[in-house]
């Protein structure tokens, strides 16, 4: 009986889907088949066991329905002849044959409603005797006649947006280029470099959740770098029921060779986690479209490579729909960074609205019909008149579309030129460089297009605004309290708009471009920042601050006297090392509003009149480190990159080292062959993850592994790097925190002649050692190997009354890193690497006081000369006051 539905099912397999196991489709037709089980509420479970990983391919959706027809087809011969109990005959005219019998009452069992359900959920104790009776049997209730079933409502999408916007959330400088679309419903992100997603998320009213794609106009490390921590950061509200991927990415050929490359290597669980979708489009065309917009995209190679290739459809549109019939594929086998392109978007306008004095004055009831009129369709009054839409309609938008063009190379500029931008493109976004926008065939080709307005993303025209305007304006705030330690965000002078193509002008940080502006009339265009310079004034007029920096004032008093004093009390020599330290990134796991990931800086020859340290390591490079870099020198930017000679990375999370690309492209490109390629210093899965992406991307580096300078032996090429720099070791330190974490020590060494015969003043020889945990548990190896330190930075992550927290995840509170401080004999232990939900609080006065080292509280910005260790540690109190006035608490 059997026959023809297994046959057909069979069929539909071989057709559609590549088992690898036949045994699998045997054992669930088997399941299927068997006398436990009832066909009737069997055949979607079968299908959905069979749409699972252990098939290769999966289905379109329009197939999946086809077959599932099919299938019911062939079924509907002997669906009233499988029951449940073999020796039971069917009762015909009824399919409660289907269903097993209630013991109790000797009828069929029936799925209770979604509300009985939920009464049912609350206990008996709480359920009323009228719903303990409609728990009871359909059959009972109704006398015999099953209760008629209320028909699914209508879901109505309706097609256009009320408000649609497009913002700049990044130009070139703390940022890359990126475009964020707002529309009523959704949002979508344009290329997602590096910041995008500290910028984005600290905006006000910004929702992540309604984030579901990201267009990327290349795979360079420019639209790329912020998109692997953007998919952490939204890995919790992404995941939905079902296991649904909701956020997508598109991009070019080579999109899935770096998110492969990432996956391989520090991001285990990445494609299941993160629970985001990548698609590559090799053909150009329409690539997607929702109830909001439309997206095609063009793709372009550089010339001598081909014939330049619009881009195209990776997949079919949701709605069926089909792409252009001509078709020509990117090749997904060239050098990815070559693989480049554009997006046209169409926003749809919204719906348009029901004029109701013109409803009222032709006499058109209330009621369905005006449902009618809005959808399109016309209608008859009872007098006969014939209403159309147009008659009642109000005035009706047009769409309104922006194109975003990647032209980062000279060699794209013939394929550039040769697209086809649409009559009604409102806004064209230029992705250029300086080159590609001073060629006199791309000045050409923008000339050609005055209907639409052209904005230019490059970081020499465009203006230098603080993209993290809360961050930057807590460094004014502490630089009131105290100028040497916590200095000013400098701001990368550019050129003005003169040097850009006439009709152009230059994308500015929070520009927007509105499509319909709905409830937004009054909004500005362009958001002015604060004045950050006023911040300082209004910092030091808060009451009781200048009392509490009293204090140590008098440490940096032009009085010898007191100077000596000072020096004496601290126990500091009268002449101190040559280095200081720098903090770009204080906090941990994401970068925050006032705290970026992990980044420090070592600086050696620091008394020297240049702006810039003769030499400089980073330990830890988080997302976002080099815009730090750029903000801290500014001019010097050149300069202090030249100086990076050595890189060290603890461990291979993302915070720690998702930096480091742009940095090592950055470095290339300001120094090129000036200086060796920077030395980087990691675990070894570090090396795997660049030289995977160097195969998208070239990069140009030195690798050593952590393991190879972990008893303190160095090769050749890390003394020589140590020695530029006047220090005589690094070692690494295995601890306990993930695989292959490990803390380092960097120190200057002196024979006890040299010490003797060098003069009080010689700060070139003066020995130091500077302990780096990274993120740790506190760990005994790294405890008897930083002995004597004359600093600790320790990870500080959670609160003393947090210690499970810590241990679950392997951190270390306040309490523990002070310890650590203490068994280590530190002079100075300095507290980083804070948790996200604390970047408003201060650690408590209580938890890091201790005696046996002195402490000292980190924050982005600061920089620590050796000079100024006594004072830093006894400005904390002032900070206190500080906080407090910023951030007060409900208690206060």
């Amino acid at each position: 009986q059997l026959a023809p539905f297994r046959t057909c099912m069979l069929r539909a397999l071989g057709r559609t889907w590549v088992p690898t196991s036949v045994d699998y489709v045997s054992r669930a037709l088997q399941h299927a088949f068997s006398p436990s089980c009832a066909i009737h509420g069997q055949t979607r479970g079968v299908l959905a066991r069979w749409h699972s990983p252990c098939f290769t391919e999966r289905p379109a959706r329009i197939h999946f329905k086809a077959e599932f027809r099919s299938i019911s087809r062939a079924f509907g011969a002997h669906r009233g002849k499988r029951v449940s109990d073999p020796g039971q005959k069917p009762r015909k005219g009824t399919h409660d044959s289907w269903r097993p019998k209630d013991e109790s009452t000797g009828h069929c069992r029936q799925a209770p409603h979604r509300e009985q359900r939920r009464k049912a959920s609350r206990g008996a104790a709480n359920t009323s005797t009228r719903n303990h009776t409609r728990l009871q049997p359909r059959r009972e209730q109704h006398k015999g006649k099953l209760p008629p079933q209320k028909k699914p409502s209508k879901v109505f999408v309706m097609a256009g947006t009320k408000t649609a916007y497009v913002e700049v959330v990044g130009t070139a400088h703390d940022t890359s280029p990126a475009l964020y679309l707002f529309t009523q419903d959704t949002r979508y992100l344009f290329n997602c470099g590096e910041g995008a997603q500290r910028y984005l998320f600290g905006l006000p009213g910004i929702k992540p959740n309604k984030l579901r794609n990201i267009f990327l106009t290349g795979v360079n490390w420019e639209q790329f770098g912020g998109t692997i921590g953007m998919c952490l950061s939204l890995r919790d509200g992404l995941v939905v029921k079902g296991g649904d991927k909701n956020l997508t990415i598109w991009g070019p050929p080579g999109l899935l060779k770096v998110k492969n490359a990432a996956t391989s290597t520090f991001l285990k669980h990445f494609g299941s986690d993160v629970s985001a979708r990548f698609q590559e489009i090799r053909r150009d065309g329409a690539v997607f479209e929702d109830q909001s917009i439309t997206v095609e995209f063009q793709g372009f190679r550089p010339a001598g490579n081909g014939q330049p290739s619009s881009a195209g459809q990776s997949e079919p549109l949701p709605e069926g729909g089909e792409g252009p019939s001509k078709r020509l594929r990117l090749d997904p086998a060239s050098s990815t960074t070559e693989n480049a392109g554009c997006y046209s978007v169409v926003i749809k306008p919204p719906q348009r609205n029901l004029d109701m004095a013109r409803v009222k004055a032709l006499g058109v009831p209330l009621g369905p019909v005006l449902g009618d009129l809005k959808d399109g369709k016309s209608i008859t009054l009872a007098s006969g008149q014939k209403i159309d839409p147009e008659d009642v309609l109000g005035p009706k938008s047009e769409p309104y579309r922006f194109v975003i063009i990647n032209c980062s190379n000279v060699g794209f500029i013939d394929s550039a030129c040769m697209l086809s931008i649409a009559e009604d493109t409102a806004v064209v976004f230029h992705t250029a460089t300086s080159e590609v926008v001073g060629d006199p065939r791309y000045r050409a080709w923008i000339a050609s297009m005055p209907h639409a307005q052209h904005v230019v993303f490059n970081a020499a025209v465009c203006p230098p605004k603080f993209a993290y305007v809360d961050a930057a304006s807590l460094q004014f705030h502490l630089h009131a309290v105290q100028p040497d330690i916590y200095g000013l965000p400098c701001a990368h002078a550019g050129s003005v708009d003169s040097a850009l193509p006439e009709g152009c002008a230059s994308a500015q940080l929070g520009q927007r471009f509105y499509a319909f502006r709905g409830k937004h009339e009054e909004e500005p265009l362009v958001v002015d920042q604060p004045d950050l310079a006023a911040v300082v004034q209004a910092a030091r007029a808060i009451p009781k601050l200048e009392d509490a920096c009293q204090h140590f004032r008098s440490l940096i008093s032009p009085s010898d006297a007191v100077a000596a004093e000072a020096d004496t009390s601290a126990g500091v020599a009268a002449a101190v090392p040559d280095a200081a330290v720098s903090f770009l990134g204080t906090g941990s796991m994401i970068p925050g509003k006032y705290r970026n990931v992990s980044g420090i800086l070592l600086c050696t020859g620091t008394h020297s009149e240049s702006p810039v340290p003769e030499w400089i390591a980073l330990l830890d490079s988080g997302e976002g480190t080099a815009g730090s870099i750029m903000r801290k020198y500014g001019d010097n930017y050149h300069a202090a990159m030249r100086n990076l000679r050595l890189v060290f990375i603890t461990h291979m999370h993302a915070d720690h080292h998702l930096g480091l690309i742009r940095l090592l492209l950055e470095r290339e490109r300001l120094v090129g062959d000036e200086e060796e390629p920077l030395l980087v210093v990691g675990p070894a899965k570090l090396n795997e993850w660049l030289s995977q992406y160097s195969s998208v991307v070239p990069l140009k580096f030195r690798f050593v592994g952590c393991r190879d300078v972990g008893s303190g032996r160095q090769s050749a090429t890390v003394q020589s790097e140590l020695a530029r720099g006047g220090l005589t070791g690094i070692r690494a330190v295995e601890v306990t925190h993930c695989s292959e974490a490990f803390g380092v020590i960097l120190e200057r060494q002196s024979s006890a002649d040299a010490v003797e015969q060098q003069s009080e003043a010689d700060a070139t020889e003066q020995p130091f050692r500077v302990v780096y945990s990274g993120d740790c548990r506190p760990t005994r190896r790294l405890v008897e190997a930083g002995r004597g330190a004359t600093i600790l930075i320790h990870d500080a992550t959670f609160d003393g009354g947090m210690i499970e927290d810590a241990k679950k995840k392997k951190h270390s509170t306040i309490p523990e890193a002070l310890t650590v401080g203490v068994d280590m004999g530190a002079e100075y232990t300095i507290l980083s690497h804070f948790s996200a939900r604390k970047q408003r609080e201060m650690p408590l006065v209580g938890e890091r006081s201790v005696e046996g080292t002195r402490t000292i509280v980190a924050f982005d910005g600061m920089h620590l000369d050796f000079r100024d260790l006594p004072i830093a540690a006894e400005v904390t109190p002032a900070v206190d006051i500080l906080y407090a006035h910023l951030f007060p608490t409900p208690e206060a």
